[in-house]
């Protein structure tokens, strides 16, 4: 039976690789290797297998026999599917939130994306990639679904090692991320005046576009 501590020590390795899964570290296909990582953190090689374990319980890597543990990887299709659920999810979410959001809750949208903006003409656009996660990471919180909040985790989790993997293919440029947070910047204005209607429509064809620009990614690996 593992032992409290050592279950600690599995789930702060699996915190450490799950940040560096989410920084772009290891990309999708990449094989994680349970002696290397030991090795790299100083832990035994139970403490890996324990964390790798618990990075496939969350989705973020597959195990296969013979195989070992990559990173998780996607077909066109389920890409395709991630983000018609995140469209749907997200739909519902954004629509509850409104119905309770206040003034306060949307200045704290504007200054997360105006934030982002700003490191982006800082040439920090990795940060910028941050706001637009924190953004979609909001809508669940603002409505008050913890169910729903926990999907769309699951997805957004997915939805990193996607945007990692087009940015190791096909990176956007500066302008390119000021293009997209301005759309980010005109949806928190659209549901700061709760137009409910045209901030769906906002947030479908940026969620739309995403998901062609990546199905575009994964059609030439």
């Amino acid at each position: 039976m593992t032992n409290s501590r050592s279950a600690t020590l599995s789930e702060t390795v699996a915190d450490a690789l799950r940040q560096a899964l989410i920084d772009g570290v290891y990309v999708c296909g990449e094989r994680l290797v349970e002696l290397t990582i030991a090795q790299e953190m100083n832990v035994s090689q139970n403490t890996a297998r324990d964390a790798l374990r618990l990075l496939e319980q969350q989705g973020w890597v597959m195990k296969r026999a013979r195989h070992g543990v990559h990173v998780r990887t996607f077909t066109p299709d389920e890409a395709e599917e991630l983000y018609v659920l995140r469209g749907a999810l997200e739909g519902l979410a954004l629509g509850w939130a409104l119905e309770t959001m206040d003034d306060a809750q949307a200045e704290t949208l504007r200054r997360l994306i105006a934030e982002g903006q700003e490191q982006v003409e800082a040439h920090h656009l990795a940060v910028g990639r941050e706001a637009m996660f924190a953004f979609h990471a909001a809508l669940p919180r603002l409505a008050q679904r913890p169910n729903t909040a926990a999907m769309i985790a699951m997805l957004h989790s997915h939805s990193r090692l996607l945007e990692n993997l087009r940015e190791a293919h096909a990176p956007r440029d500066r302008k390119q991320w000021r293009a997209l947070l301005a759309e980010y910047a005109a949806l928190v204005g659209l549901m700061a005046a709760r137009d409910r209607d045209a901030a769906q429509a906002a947030l479908q064809a940026i969620l739309q576009r995403e998901s062609k620009a990546t199905l575009a990614v994964l059609d030439l690996l």
